[in-house]
């Protein structure tokens, strides 16, 4: 099963679309573990005693044109595995509703482009990680 989230109406890329359990930019001298880790905390509610495991994923680029010009962005995954009953709850108001999704839905909801192009890739790279590719 995977958690991911459905970006709010406003957001001004990918309204309603569904997105990662937590993304978000790397600050002046943090590292991307440091980066992830308060990236959970702002956006899902997320603390260490929540996380069963965070296990890195390696990166990914992503590239695309948009209607600002070309963009080019570069990805540190991390697969986090919540421990039972732990729900992750919105803290930054970017986020509509937590969902979690088996993989037939992510599949099915990839396909019609309901995900973000991050989020599409992460969850592409995460599934290869899960069938040990």
């Amino acid at each position: 099963m995977n958690r991911g989230n459905s970006r709010v109406l406003s957001k001004a890329v990918d309204p309603g679309c569904f997105d990662n359990l937590a993304a978000g930019g790397l600050e002046a001298g943090e590292s991307p573990l440091d980066c992830a880790w308060r990236e959970l905390a702002e956006e899902a509610g997320l603390a260490p005693e929540h996380i069963a495991r965070l296990e890195a994923l390696g990166t990914c680029v992503t590239e695309r044109m948009e209607p600002q010009g070309w963009h080019s962005e570069s990805l540190t995954l991390f697969n986090v595995h919540l421990y039972p009953g732990v729900v992750p709850v919105n803290r930054d108001g970017e986020v509509m509703q937590f969902d979690l999704i088996d993989w037939p839905e992510v599949l099915r909801d990839w396909q019609n482009g309901t995900w973000t192009h991050d989020a599409a890739c992460v969850m592409a790279r995460a599934g290869l990680h899960a069938l040990g590719a």
